[in-house]
């Protein structure tokens, strides 16, 4: 296997737990006063050489899928209906719920108003997080070949086609059009944008530390109408894996000075 990719995953993807047993396996010196950068290192640095298929296995094995039909059902339920950031900036959460505090008591509004924003987000953060977690098992149960973390704080959600990615599962920016994208040249562009902001920043950092930039690779899977993660579930998953088993060779995606690597689903 990829000598290169097995680094990569011991500093990023694997767990402390993973990393000893790995180690053991093949007898490679190990302490847990170890960090990650020092056992990539020491990997490297070592004669092992470890099949692909060992090493898929191995990987696989510790691996354990998100609970998909309780989040399904919970999707389905409506109970999710209504979910929304309100305009809250989700990297600084407090600030922006502060500021609706602030906001409430100035205009003298009823502060069930107030809670009820606050269900409203609380709601979109569940939505968020199910919708990812189900995209991230299905693909990793669909391809026997992809690598799941075993760490719980991943840089990388899977190794797909032999290639790190982070998995975002969005909707398409306000200022573009809500339509797939007809041609790569604009699927690049949306791409670009998906990047833009906060995210661009983030890949900055990842890229500077992570192992060849890989970090910075993101799997974007856009839905247009979002109501279908409630309204039809399992048809809009179904249309999703079908896409992304027709996947191929990933789009190179020029950021500022960097470069990253992008597959992207449209449904």
């Amino acid at each position: 296997m990829n000598k290169e990719l097995v680094a990569y995953y011991i500093e990023n993807m694997a767990s402390y737990e993973f990393i000893e047993a790995l180690f053991s396996k093949y007898g490679i010196r190990y302490r847990k006063s170890y960090n990650y950068k020092r056992c990539k290192n020491i990997y490297i640095e070592s004669e092992v050489a470890i099949s692909e298929g060992e090493f898929t296995e191995f990987c696989r094995s510790w691996w354990h899928d998100s609970p998909i039909e309780y989040h399904k059902r919970n999707l389905s339920s409506g109970v999710l209906t209504g979910h929304s950031w309100h305009r809250a900036m989700p990297s600084m959460l407090h600030y922006s719920l502060q500021d609706k505090v602030r906001e409430c008591i100035s205009n003298s509004d009823e502060i069930e108003c107030l809670l009820d924003i606050g269900r409203d987000i609380m709601k979109h953060e569940y939505f968020m997080v199910a919708t990812h977690d189900i995209c991230e098992s299905l693909i990793i149960k669909g391809n026997s070949k992809a690598l799941p973390p075993t760490r719980k704080k991943s840089i990388s959600d899977f190794v797909f086609g032999g290639i790190p990615y982070d998995l975002k599962v969005s909707r398409y920016p306000e200022d573009w059009n809500n339509t797939p994208c007809k041609s790569a040249a604009e699927m690049e562009e949306l791409a670009k944008k998906m990047a833009e902001g906060a995210d661009s920043l983030r890949i900055r950092k990842q890229a500077r530390k992570s192992y060849n930039g890989w970090g910075g690779n993101r799997f974007y899977i856009v839905v247009a109408d979002q109501d279908r993660w409630i309204n039809d579930t399992d048809t809009l998953l179904e249309e999703i894996m079908n896409k992304v088993s027709s996947l191929g060779n990933p789009l190179n995606v020029a950021i500022g000075d960097k470069s990253i690597l992008v597959q992207m689903v449209e449904v």
